[in-house]
């Protein structure tokens, strides 16, 4: 379900951080797909009733219901490049990963300044 949405039909750094975190639209996209499957099935029909046909929720209107602050992002991208230095000591990619790493902790340190924004240089928007 996320091969679609990539550039190029491949599960790349657009939907998954680090092998295994999605970015705020892969999550986006698999809590999409699980509602609609959810909904089809009828499962939760006889308990909940019908679904309503509500409007879309769009992937900027989940965000902003979440209510994701700059140190939000800050934090999550320091954790990613954490993650990203241990997976390198357990990989044969410890070089490529630290290079991720460094990224993300740069990325990091620049919403924490305010050098820029959510949504430039490479980041997740959440406004």
């Amino acid at each position: 379900m996320l091969r679609p949405e990539t550039p190029h039909g491949i599960i790349d750094r657009s939907m998954i951080h680090d092998n295994v975190h999605p970015t705020l639209r892969g999550f986006y996209l698999i809590a999409m797909h699980a509602a609609d499957q959810i909904s089809q099935s009828g499962i939760l029909a006889p308990k909940l009733g019908a679904p309503h046909n509500a409007a879309p929720v769009t992937l900027l209107d989940a965000v902003k219901a979440q209510k994701l602050s700059v140190g939000d992002l800050v934090d999550a991208y320091h954790h990613t490049a954490d993650d990203l230095r241990w997976l390198g000591r357990l990989r044969w990619d410890e070089s490529r990963r630290k290079r991720e790493a460094d990224e993300y902790d740069r990325k990091s340190q620049q919403l924490k300044s305010g050098e820029i924004k959510p949504g430039q240089n490479g980041t997740e928007r959440i406004d």
